[in-house]
């Protein structure tokens, strides 16, 4: 924003980026003859066949005569009345395939067009914000992407360190637990002498004295769940009130 104020003469700038979920504008800020105002960081909803729609979605800048008289503008009409703003380009921002939002600049003068230096410098400016806001949102949704490897190999470094079972037992539910997010994670042993499955360690939040039908469960109540396990294979519960009384749905 300080180097389009310094290095051009237009009188009206604005930023603002791209929410797609919503499909609007959402301002970033600015500058207009009254200096910065609220309008400038507000919100902004994109209508079909309006003139901000259009650089989204085609991604090419725009030159208007007189924002004053673009009725496809919007709001911006009316702003352009208040502050005398006439010729004015929208460019848009964005990277590959993805807008990022736009940028809109304003002269007193009418049918201003930028000369063939202002506009290579304007694409560049604007050019390299897109690759930024691209690194931005990667980034973002790298830190936002489950990783199993990494919890996984971190789970494994930290048991090392631990020399009892029942730690060991803790560590591996509260990594699951942490990682899945169900509502409680638990690890059963199997007792062979008395066909029975107790309930050997619960993840923390759920508390280890918990006293509830999830304690333990017999084979008998539940064989095909035993068959299923001692042939190795995952099981999937739908209905876990009647399998497990309400503790994992994975075992």
């Amino acid at each position: 924003m300080d180097y389009l104020r310094t290095s051009f003469e237009y009188k009206l700038l604005w930023i603002a980026t791209y929410d797609r979920d919503n499909h609007r504008l959402v301002g970033r800020g600015g500058v207009t003859p009254a200096g910065e105002i609220k309008f400038l960081k507000e919100r902004m909803a994109l209508q079909p066949g309006d003139l901000m729609d259009q650089v989204i979605l085609q991604r090419k800048p725009v030159p208007i005569a007189d924002l004053r008289q673009e009725k496809r503008s919007g709001e911006w009409q009316k702003a352009a009345q208040k502050f005398e703003v006439q010729g004015s380009i929208v460019f848009p921002i964005y990277h590959g395939d993805t807008t990022y939002g736009l940028a809109l600049l304003g002269s007193h003068l009418w049918n201003v067009v930028p000369r063939t230096d202002e506009k290579a410098r304007l694409a560049m400016v604007f050019g390299t914000l897109g690759q930024t806001l691209h690194r931005i949102e990667r980034h973002w949704q790298q830190q936002q992407t489950k990783r199993p490897d990494a919890t996984l190999l971190e789970m494994l470094e930290k048991l090392r360190a631990l020399d009892a079972l029942a730690a060991r037992l803790d560590e591996v539910v509260e990594r699951t637990h942490n990682f899945v997010m169900p509502t409680r994670t638990c690890i059963y042993w199997f007792e062979r002498e008395h066909r029975y499955f107790w309930r050997r360690a619960v993840n923390r939040k759920a508390g280890r004295n918990s006293n509830d039908v999830t304690a333990g469960l017999t084979v008998s109540n539940a064989p095909a769940l035993y068959q299923t396990l001692a042939k190795d294979q995952l099981v999937l519960v739908a209905d876990i009130n009647t399998q497990t009384g309400g503790c994992s749905t994975t075992v």
